[in-house]
């Protein structure tokens, strides 16, 4: 086989692969938001004991999620969005905040998960740590 030819299969496989990595990136780069319904409790409860946490109900409570989002907001708008949840579609609209104590996390200071439920709709999640250096992150 000449040089030539040599070449142009390896350029030509080159093309092929970079094509492919292309297609596979646009495909992860513009995840599908999520559609999570969660009519009631029991519902609500099996969702984070699929996600691994031990959880009892703290508190519920109707919240209006913010017009804009910034400070520890944008934080939290952030982590929705790793985890594909619609909350930037809810801004300046009323929800409800359900609040469970996770009994199964391994630390020195009670973890909580958050639930913001709209319709029906899981809108956003997250696993919050109240301390002065706690944290706010994916439910996992």
């Amino acid at each position: 086989m000449s040089l030539a030819k040599k070449i142009f299969i390896i350029v030509g496989a080159l093309f092929v692969c970079i094509i492919l990595f292309l297609v596979c990136f646009k495909k992860h780069s513009n995840p599908v938001k999520q559609n999570i319904i969660l009519k009631d409790s029991y519902a609500r409860e099996a969702y984070l004991n699929l996600k691994g946490w031990d959880v009892d109900l703290i508190s519920g409570s109707s919240i209006r999620i913010p017009e804009s989002f910034e400070g520890i907001y944008s934080t939290y708008a952030e982590i929705q969005k790793k985890q594909n949840l619609p909350l930037e579609s809810y801004k300046g609209e009323t929800a409800e905040r359900f609040l469970y104590k996770v009994n199964n996390y391994n630390g020195d200071y009670d973890v909580y998960a958050e639930l913001l439920i709209s319709g029906n709709e899981l809108v956003a999640a997250a696993l919050i740590q109240q301390t002065p250096d706690g944290f706010i992150k994916e439910l996992y």
